[in-house]
């Protein structure tokens, strides 16, 4: 969810984007985050329009916020890795000089980054886990308290 730091280029597309979606209403603002450039869905990740903080005047639906952070990851993993080179148009018999990038296809790939990345986060998560139950159970059976049996773990 990392933002590059706006630049003389793409920062009136952010703002106004991030003008566009303050005045919309809920639907528009679910067809927004669905329909926005990179740019545009980092100007609003830029802005915080994206973390629904509770007492906000309008806040989106959590299912909204998600797809809203999903699209943004993955437009963004496709710009961090550069995966449109690989994906370039093929000719075909109607259009034998076709050139461009195929926006589909670089889309399935960054997808695929992205469930990638999420399977790995859980992993990572329940590993977490693993570790903070073991040295409550450390702790228990030694009776310290939690920070002192992680020191024994760890011989810190």
């Amino acid at each position: 969810m990392s933002v590059t730091p706006a630049n003389a280029s793409n920062q009136p597309i952010r703002n106004r984007a991030v003008l566009a979606f303050d005045n919309a209403g809920l639907p528009d603002r679910a067809r927004m985050l669905n329909e926005f450039s990179f740019q545009q869905l980092a100007g609003l990740v830029e802005a915080g329009c994206l973390d629904n903080v509770p007492g906000t005047a309008t806040p989106l639906p959590d299912d909204i916020v998600g797809l809203g952070k999903d699209r943004y990851m993955l437009l963004n993993h496709a710009a961090k890795t550069g995966i449109a080179a690989d994906h370039p148009l093929k000719p075909t018999a109607d259009n034998p000089a076709q050139f461009g990038v195929d926006e589909a296809a670089v889309l399935a790939d960054a997808q695929t980054g992205l469930n990638n990345l999420k399977a790995r986060s859980r992993h990572f998560a329940n590993g977490s886990q693993l570790l903070r139950d073991i040295i409550i159970a450390v702790s228990v059976a030694c009776s310290v308290n939690t920070n002192d049996a992680f020191a024994l773990l760890t011989g810190n």
